[in-house]
């Protein structure tokens, strides 16, 4: 019985510090582990590295959106061939032959020959035209509103990768809090298994001294499997919460997981504070940025009275024959005006349309804020909650602990039953359960405001 003694007491003075042990660890060190998970995440997530890509390609839309602002240069070179086609006849013949007759008969010369009817076909035989055009808008709005789109649309990729970012961390914190709490839960059901392993094995000590009763053996293995049913669930809970927190980190099903232990009273600055603002929420400055899109939208579709400027200025040369002449090269200049007279009002109905468009946005904006707003409110709530049963269940292990002392002491004695200590030992157990699952649904609480409140 001394014996017996002993080693439950070296077994005590293993089990019940471990969470004193968890509770002295430092908090920091737990967040730069979920941190670097976090950061590993966020760069192996094959969704940010897609979004990334759509981002460069929108700031590429707006670079290419500022050059219609500048003037463009083009070359334009046209040589062509033809036969056949429209002709003009010129008869240049009929007109002058009797004239040049007279004037050889009055010079008594040939200095005047007949000529020949002539026939000019339309489409340009043998013929270079090549020039340099120069154009430049001068007003145009349409460029203008493509401009402010695509900086718009920019700024809305950037606030989509931001979401799912954000949404990206909520998962991670929670995937590790419910590692975490299956970790701890496994811990407990090991400590409570080798206090039950310790158990049966003092009373078959006993009985086969003649001193105990094949009752107790029977009840000690009776909960040493109750107890690892238990444990196995634990297990199984545990390699799931590994699995999936590593689909989400993009690694290896099999890839261990760091455990660090977390401090319950490290959330209590997040329990204190009492301002709660929903005006940096991500979701919130992404409507306004679709809402800023549908106005420029607005403006673009009433602009179609403005009229389009467009200057341009060519430099060329035309030849026939690539035979350059003094009066081959030529300059010309012009503007060009386009202005909308009657298209039937369909431009009207789209700015309507267009307005209508706004107004759902802008329902859509105050749906939004009501539905984040009570959204907050529970989950606050919720926290609040979580919180008081934790730190009840944390003052509920040092009665657990202390009571399940007094009872092993009493047992090793011989005063108190063996029912007593494993009523004891279940209690400590489920204190222990309770509180480990209690805090990580703190945090997973947490998780869930600071991602309304688009914080990290």
């Amino acid at each position: 019985m001394y014996k017996s003694r002993i080693n439950c007491n070296k077994i005590l003075a293993t089990v019940i510090p471990l969470f004193l042990i968890s509770a002295i660890a430092l908090p920091v060190f737990s967040q730069s582990i979920l941190e670097k998970y976090i950061q590993e995440g966020i760069q192996n997530n094959l969704v940010v590295r897609d979004k990334n890509i759509s981002l460069e390609q929108s700031k590429l839309a707006l670079e290419k959106a500022k050059t219609y602002f500048l003037p463009s240069i083009d070359l334009n070179t046209s040589y062509t061939l033809a036969v056949g086609g429209r002709t003009i006849d010129l008869p240049v013949g009929d007109l002058l032959n009797n004239v040049y007759s007279t004037l050889n008969e009055l010079t008594n010369t040939q200095s005047f020959p007949q000529l020949q009817n002539v026939s000019e076909q339309f489409n340009p035989n043998n013929f270079l035209d090549a020039k340099v055009r120069v154009s430049y808008p001068l007003l145009d709005p349409s460029i203008r509103n493509q401009r402010d789109f695509r900086s718009q649309y920019v700024s809305l990729s950037e606030k989509e990768l931001d979401i799912y970012i954000l949404d990206l961390t909520r998962d991670i914190k929670i995937a590790y809090y419910n590692y975490c709490s299956a970790y701890k839960s496994l811990e407990v059901f090991k400590d409570a298994e080798k206090l039950l392993e310790q158990n049966v094995k003092d009373n078959q000590s006993l009985l086969r001294n003649g001193k105990g009763l094949p009752a107790r053996v029977i009840r000690a293995e009776s909960e040493q499997s109750a107890l690892l049913a238990d444990k196995l669930k634990a297990e199984n809970q545990l390699k799931k919460a590994r699995l999936y927190l590593n689909f989400l980190l993009n690694q290896a099903p099999d890839t261990e997981i760091t455990y660090q232990p977390i401090e319950l009273k490290s959330v209590n600055n997040f329990l204190d504070t009492n301002a709660y603002d929903l005006s940096e929420n991500i979701e919130l400055q992404r409507m306004e940025n679709a809402i800023q899109i549908q106005q420029t939208s607005i403006e673009s579709a009433e602009s179609f009275s403005t009229p389009r400027i467009h200057a341009f200025a060519d430099l060329g040369v035309q030849t026939f024959n690539f035979q350059f002449e003094n009066q081959s090269p030529y300059v010309m200049a012009g503007v060009q005006l386009t202005l909308p007279i009657y298209h039937n009002g369909r431009n009207k109905m789209k700015v309507q349309e267009e307005k209508l468009s706004l107004q759902s946005l802008q329902n859509q904006k105050e749906l939004l804020n009501k539905n984040l707003s009570r959204q907050l409110q529970s989950t606050l709530l919720q926290f609040k909650s979580d919180y008081a049963t934790a730190s009840a269940t944390q003052n509920r292990i040092q009665s657990a602990q202390k009571y399940f002392e007094l009872i092993n002491k009493s047992y090793q004695a011989g005063t108190a039953s063996q029912i007593e200590f494993l009523d004891a030992r279940k209690q400590l157990t489920e204190a222990e359960l309770q509180y480990h699952i209690a805090m990580y649904s703190v945090m997973i609480t947490k998780a869930e405001i600071q991602r309304l409140l688009t914080t990290q």
